[in-house]
């Protein structure tokens, strides 16, 4: 799967896409939602993980330009605040899943797999 990741903290980027990459996909980064969204018009992903919190193009306004432009792309928010309303409004902006920073391995699988078998169906 080619995995597109956008969080502006470059040491958790990395740590996901090592984990990612490890098992199998492909990844493309971004540092925030604008960029995210300039790869998304030049090359298709089937996965985007993107942190609520960034500077510039926060990740609710990247979410509804996807939901926009490139429906049915699923979309995995992230955030390291674990502030309950900010993962309904993620989830009412069309997320797929919303996951709370530090995420456990046994999560991030977790989250993968349920997408897989959506997939499947």
């Amino acid at each position: 799967m080619k995995i597109l990741v956008i969080d502006d903290d470059k040491p958790f980027r990395s740590t996901l896409c090592r984990f990612l990459a490890g098992r199998g996909h492909v990844l493309e980064t971004a540092e925030c939602g604008l960029v995210g969204l300039n790869l998304l018009e030049k090359d298709r992903v089937d996965l985007v993980f993107c942190d609520l919190q960034m500077s510039g193009m926060d990740g609710f306004s990247f979410l509804r330009i996807v939901r926009e432009k490139f429906p049915g792309l699923p979309v995995i928010t992230m955030s390291g605040d674990g502030n309950l309303d900010n993962a309904v409004a993620a989830f009412r902006e069309g997320a797929f899943d919303y996951l709370k920073k530090p995420i456990g391995i046994e999560e991030l699988a977790h989250c993968l797999e349920k997408l897989a078998q959506i997939s499947v169906s």
